[in-house]
C-alpha cells in the first residue's frame, strides 16, 4: 500500500500508510519536517507488511490434521 498525503488545512497536511494508517503532520512549508513525516508512515507501512507476512509464516507453519490444527488437540 502506498504512502499517501494529505491536508488538514493551510498550516497543516500529513502523511499516512494507506486508508487507515496514523496521520503524521508536518509543515508544509518545511522540507525536512515533510520529509520526516514520510518516512515515519513508510517505517509503519513496512512494520504492518512485517507483521502480515509473519502471522500468514506462523499460520502456515503451524501443525494440522487434516486441516485442523493440533493447536487445542493435546492439551489438558
Amino acid at each position: 500500500m502506498p504512502v499517501n498525503k494529505g491536508v488538514a488545512d493551510k498550516n497543516k497536511a500529513y502523511y499516512k500508510w494507506g486508508m487507515h494508517g496514523t496521520k503524521y503532520y508536518f509543515n508544509p512549508n518545511n522540507a525536512k519536517s515533510e520529509q520526516e513525516a514520510r518516512e515515519k508512515a513508510a517505517k509503519q507501512g513496512r512494520a504492518i507488511e512485517r507483521s502480515i507476512a509473519l502471522r500468514k509464516t506462523k499460520n502456515h507453519l503451524r501443525p494440522t490434521i487434516g486441516g485442523i490444527s493440533t493447536k487445542y488437540l493435546f492439551e489438558n
